[in-house]
C-alpha cells in the first residue's frame, strides 16, 4: 500500500515538473526577442507554446512585415529568418521573388500553391502531389483557365495549350475554338482527363478520334463527340453513293460501320471496306452483301460462280465454296484462301476434287480436318490418315465410308453418362438386375451400365449412318464394350 501511494507521488510530481516547464517556455516565448530561441520554441509540439510565440510582440512585427514587404532584399532576408511564421508569411506574399517561392515550396506547398506569384512549373508540381484545392483557388489559375476556357484567338490558345499546369491545358482542350493543330498535339498528352476533354472537342481532327478511340476506356466519349455523332448518322440516313464513299474513307472507324451497314451503299463500296478484317463481320451484315452471298449459294454459271470467288468479301467466297456447281478450278483456288471458313466450306463441298481434299487434309486447322471427316465425298484412305492423327473420331465415325471396324472402335471408348437425379432410375424394372453401380455421386441399381441418354443417342446416331453393317459393329462391341453392348440391344 505504501509502495503504490509512493509510485502515484511520483507520477504526480513529474507531471507538476512538467507543466511547470511547458508554462516556463509559454512566459518565455512571450517576451524573447532572441530569434533563435523564438525559432526553436515555434517548432514546439505543445500549443501553448506555440500560441506564445506567435503573440509575441517582435514575432507579430516581423510577420506583418513579412507579408506587406514588397522589396525583393527584404522578403529575401525574412525567406531566411528562423523563425516559420515569417517564412510562411514570406511565401503567402503575392510580391515574392519566384526564385524564393520556389525555395519556399518544399517546406510550405500549402501556402505556396495558394500564392499567385508562383511560377507555373512549381504550381504544376504542387498539383500532382496533391494540393489541388489549394491550386484552384489561386487567383491566378482562375484567371488562366477562364482565359483558355473563354480565349477565340488562335494564337492565344496556342500559348496557352504550352502551359505548364495542366489543368489550363485541359481547358484549351476543352475550348470548341482551339485549332485542330493544336487538339493534335494535346492528345499526345498520356493523361486520362486531357485525353478526354480532346475527345469531346468537336474540332479534333478524325484521325486524331481513331487513334484515342482504340483505347477502351476512351470509345463512349469519342462516340459522344457531336461531329462524329453528325457525320455517324449521316452514314447511317445517306442514299447518295459519291456521299457513301466518301464517308467510307472517314479514318474513323464508327462512321464506316455505319456505311457498312448502310443498305444503300454500293457493293464496290462494300467490297473495300471488307478489306479491312475489323469490317468483314460489319459487311456482311448488310443486306446487299447477304443478297450476294445467296446469288453465290444458288448460282449454276461457271463464270459467274469464278467472278464471284473472287470477290473481297469472306462471305460471298464461302458460299462459292460451298455451291456444288462450282467448278473444279475454282474450288482448288478458293482452298487457299487466307480465310479458314472459306476453306472450311471447300472442304465440306461433296464435290471437291481428291486432289484438293488430299491437300486440304494436310492443313493443320482442327475445322478444316473436321469438315473433311464428316465429308461423305471423303475416300477411306483419306478417312484412315486423319484417324491415325487420333483426333475427331466422332466425325470421321459419322462417315459412311469408314470401315464398320473402325466404327466400332470409336463406339467403344464412349463413356458413359453421369447420374442426374430423376432422368430414369424411376423407369427402371428393379426385379431384373441385382447389380448396383456408382454413377456420378449417386449409388443406384444399373439396369443399363451407365449407358443412358447421351451416350445411347451418340451410338445410335452413328450406327444411323452404317446400317448395312450395323450387326457387326454390335457384334463387335460384344468384344470392345460389353456393357454399350448389352444397352444397345435393349434399345434397338
Amino acid at each position: 500500500m505504501v509502495e503504490v501511494r509512493f509510485r502515484n507521488s511520483r507520477v504526480v510530481n513529474w507531471w507538476r515538473y512538467h507543466l511547470g516547464t511547458i508554462k516556463m517556455q509559454a512566459n518565455y516565448a512571450g517576451i524573447t526577442t532572441d530569434s533563435v530561441k523564438l525559432s526553436k520554441l515555434s517548432s514546439s509540439s505543445y500549443r501553448e507554446v506555440q500560441f506564445a510565440v506567435q503573440s509575441n510582440p517582435a514575432v507579430q512585427k516581423l510577420v506583418q512585415s513579412a507579408r506587406e514587404a514588397t522589396s525583393p532584399g527584404l522578403l529575401s532576408q525574412l525567406a531566411n529568418n528562423p523563425i516559420r511564421m515569417v517564412r510562411e508569411a514570406v511565401a503567402k506574399n503575392p510580391n515574392t521573388p519566384p526564385n524564393i517561392i520556389q525555395t519556399l515550396s518544399r517546406e510550405y506547398s500549402r501556402e505556396v500553391a495558394g500564392n499567385p506569384s508562383t511560377p507555373a512549373i512549381v504550381i504544376e508540381r504542387l498539383f500532382n502531389a496533391g494540393y489541388k484545392t489549394e491550386v484552384l483557388s489561386n487567383p491566378a489559375v482562375q484567371r488562366l483557365m477562364q482565359s483558355a476556357r473563354e480565349a477565340t484567338s488562335p494564337e492565344l490558345l496556342s500559348q496557352l495549350a504550352d502551359n505548364p499546369i495542366q489543368i489550363v491545358r485541359e481547358a484549351v482542350a476543352g475550348n470548341l475554338n482551339t485549332p485542330p493543330h493544336v487538339l493534335e498535339t494535346l492528345s499526345k498528352d498520356k493523361d486520362i482527363h486531357m485525353q478526354t476533354a480532346v475527345a469531346g472537342n468537336p474540332n479534333t481532327p478524325p484521325y486524331v478520334l481513331e487513334t484515342l478511340s482504340k483505347c477502351s476506356y476512351m470509345q463512349y466519349v469519342v462516340q459522344s463527340n457531336p461531329a462524329v455523332q453528325r457525320l455517324t448518322q449521316s452514314a447511317r440516313e445517306a442514299t447518295s453513293p459519291e456521299l457513301l464513299s466518301q464517308l467510307a474513307d472517314n479514318p474513323i472507324s464508327m462512321v464506316r460501320e455505319a456505311v457498312a451497314k448502310n443498305p444503300n451503299t454500293p457493293v464496290n463500296v462494300l467490297e473495300t471496306l471488307s478489306k479491312c478484317s475489323n469490317m468483314q463481320y460489319v459487311v456482311q451484315s448488310n443486306p446487299a452483301v447477304q443478297g450476294l452471298a445467296q446469288s453465290a449459294r444458288e448460282a449454276t454459271s461457271p463464270e459467274l460462280l469464278s467472278q464471284l470467288a473472287d470477290n473481297p468479301i469472306s462471305m460471298v467466297r464461302e458460299a462459292v465454296a460451298s455451291n456444288p456447281n462450282t467448278p473444279p478450278h475454282v474450288l482448288e483456288k478458293l482452298s487457299k484462301d487466307k480465310d479458314i471458313y472459306v476453306q472450311t466450306a471447300v472442304a465440306s463441298n461433296q464435290d471437291i476434287p481428291l486432289d484438293v481434299l488430299l491437300t486440304l487434309s494436310m492443313v493443320q486447322l482442327s475445322i478444316v480436318q473436321e469438315a473433311i471427316a464428316m465429308n461423305p465425298s471423303t475416300p477411306p484412305a483419306i478417312l484412315k490418315l486423319l484417324a491415325n492423327q487420333g483426333e475427331h473420331s466422332m466425325e470421321i465415325a459419322l462417315n459412311p465410308n469408314v470401315r464398320w471396324e473402325y466404327v466400332a472402335f470409336v463406339l467403344s471408348g464412349i463413356p458413359q453418362d453421369e447420374y442426374e437425379s430423376g432422368s430414369h432410375e424411376e423407369d427402371i424394372e428393379k426385379e431384373l438386375y441385382d447389380q448396383w453401380v456408382t454413377i456420378g455421386k449417386a449409388v443406384i441399381p444399373d439396369y443399363s451400365y451407365g449407358y443412358v441418354s447421351k451416350s445411347i443417342d451418340t451410338a445410335l446416331r452413328i450406327l444411323g449412318k452404317h446400317s448395312a453393317n450395323k450387326d457387326k459393329i454390335i457384334e463387335k462391341l460384344r468384344e470392345l464394350n460389353y456393357y454399350l453392348y448389352e444397352a444397345l440391344k435393349r434399345k434397338i
